[in-house]
């Protein structure tokens, strides 16, 4: 007759320990993430590509519940220029618009999408410098 413990399950402490840890681990993690997707900021970045192209990206338009590829589309259409969506991991999607259309991006999302000035935020290429676009 094999009874390896009276808990009855077959299990040694020292497994459960480890599966509780990874849990923590994990879920730390998914914190992490949900914070840098929850925040309602929308930023506008413009990425200088060769020396006089650029692209111009904006990231944070679905946290006040728009759809990205609809979106984009209609960005497209106002510039006469081509815009896509790139996925990220972790999750704050963009959209990538090509020109420098920095400016017009910031108020076609302010007239036509209905965000509210003080969420919308111009920022650097390299993500250190951050400032309202209408002041």
């Amino acid at each position: 007759v094999f009874c390896p413990n009276i808990s009855g399950d077959g299990t040694s402490d020292e497994a459960k320990g480890d599966t509780k840890q990874k849990g923590k681990a994990r879920g730390k993690a998914s914190k992490k993430a949900g914070k840098i997707a929850g925040e309602k900021i929308v930023k506008i970045f413009q990425i200088q590509r060769t020396k006089r192209k650029f692209v111009t990206s904006v990231i944070g338009l679905d946290a006040f519940g728009l759809d990205l590829k609809q979106s984009a589309k209609k960005m497209s259409k106002q510039f006469a220029c081509s815009a896509s969506v790139v996925k990220n991991n972790p999750p704050p999607n963009e959209i990538q618009i090509q020109g420098d259309v920095k400016f017009e991006v910031a108020e076609m999302i302010l007239q036509k999408f209905k965000v509210p000035k003080k969420f919308i935020y111009f920022q650097d290429a390299k993500g250190k410098k951050k400032q309202r676009a209408f002041d």
